[in-house]
């Protein structure tokens, strides 16, 4: 090799090497364009599709004729955490299908809990939408069933807010649904239905203020979408830290007393039927319309792997409709109804595919069944029902 040759080639040595490093100082770089590219590409689409599959975050407003707040007229709930269903709210926090106050429509209430507030089913499925279906008729005349449910209420919400309803819409009566857990929904809860020293009840807000005030930000700002995936992730961690707390503190079965525990053989018979009894007359003594107890028991129930058609509370049943009789409360007991209906179908009235079937919230079916029920109340109790 020349002398030439030799100088040219360790020219283009370190030309070499500098176009090698460059390539893996790109590669570097374009690896991390690529990642950053599909993270922000993914956040984008969680952000943009996962509302989706997500239930929607509650928007409240305070109304001053029922002097506590209610979902935000035009509201819209998406429910994906049980069941797949959309509910519509217009006036007054109620179904868009729900008449004027004062409008001289022929209404009945229907009160109860997340059961009734019944967002896992879609609105022509829920129980005041049957109700009223089954009394239209050809020249229009209707009775109009109205829903007034709320996540988490107790007998004690429905004490306080049954004045307020009842001036509004004038029903035919109050029908108060025991769905939840039963019969124990009208014993003490030591937190809205407290029996220390003497039975009271215990009111408070719907909502927490500084939370709603947070989400009606949000939907002024159209955020409320944005945030949300986000939202109920922080909010399912803290949950499972709290649920872990719990399992650390009272081992792996968690807490040893449920409320649930409350009516059993062992339970003070004195002492409930007591407590029974102050539920009936507080909320007699509220309202000026009749009140219609409607029992719906968790049967079928889905328990170790077979279907039981046995009702634990059976007994507390029938000491509940004879009280009622004594106390002049109208009472429905559901359980024949949802066993004979079990027994000729095969079919649950909880449940839903993305849960355990016979447990949790009434499905479409077990909201059929209830209007039925209530249907043939009225035909059989009031004349004006016709």
């Amino acid at each position: 090799m020349s002398a030439a040759t030799a100088v040219l080639a360790e020219r283009r040595e370190p030309a070499r090497a500098t176009v090698a490093d460059a390539v893996r100082r790109r590669s570097a770089a374009f690896y991390v364009k690529i990642w950053l590219g599909g993270f922000v590409i993914a956040s984008a689409l969680a952000i943009g599709i996962g509302p989706y599959f997500a239930s929607s975050l509650r928007v409240y407003e305070w109304s001053p004729q029922i002097g506590d707040y209610v979902f935000v007229p035009g509201y819209v709930h998406r429910e994906r955490g049980e069941g797949w269903a959309t509910t519509h709210y217009g006036q007054l926090g109620l179904a868009t299908s729900c008449p004027a106050p004062a409008s001289g429509a022929r209404t009945v209430l229907v009160w109860g809990d997340s059961f009734i507030e019944a967002h896992q089913v879609n609105d022509s499925q829920k129980v005041a939408a049957r109700l009223t279906e089954a009394f239209a008729d050809r020249q229009g005349k209707t009775l109009q069933a109205i829903e007034v449910g709320h996540s988490y209420w107790s007998v004690a919400d429905y004490y306080f807010n049954l004045p307020a309803y009842e001036k509004l819409f004038n029903p035919l009566c109050h029908f108060v649904v025991l769905a939840e857990h039963g019969l124990v929904d009208l014993c003490p809860d030591g937190e809205r239905f407290a029996a220390v020293p003497d039975f009271h009840f215990v009111q408070r807000p719907r909502v927490d203020p500084r939370k709603n005030r947070i989400m009606q930000i949000l939907k002024a700002w159209r955020l409320e979408e944005v945030v949300l995936v986000p939202w109920k992730a922080v909010h399912n961690l803290a949950r499972d830290v709290r649920n872990m707390h719990v399992l650390r503190k009272e081992g792996a079965r968690g807490p040893t007393t449920h409320r649930d525990e409350l009516l059993t053989d062992r339970s003070d018979s004195n002492e409930v039927l007591a407590s029974w009894a102050y539920v009936i007359d507080h909320l007699k003594s509220a309202a000026t319309k009749p009140i219609v107890l409607v029992s719906v028991p968790e049967v079928p129930l889905l328990r170790d792997g077979h279907i039981s058609l046995d009702d634990p509370q059976a007994a507390w049943n029938t000491r509940l409709a004879s009280l009622c009789r004594e106390r002049g409360v109208g009472f429905i007991d559901m359980t024949e109804t949802l066993l004979d209906d079990y027994r000729r179908s095969g079919k649950v009235s909880r449940g839903f595919y993305n849960g355990v079937p016979g447990r949790g919230h009434l499905n479409a079916r077990g909201h059929y069944l209830l209007s039925e029920r209530m249907a043939a109340y009225l035909r059989e109790h009031f004349a004006d029902a016709q």
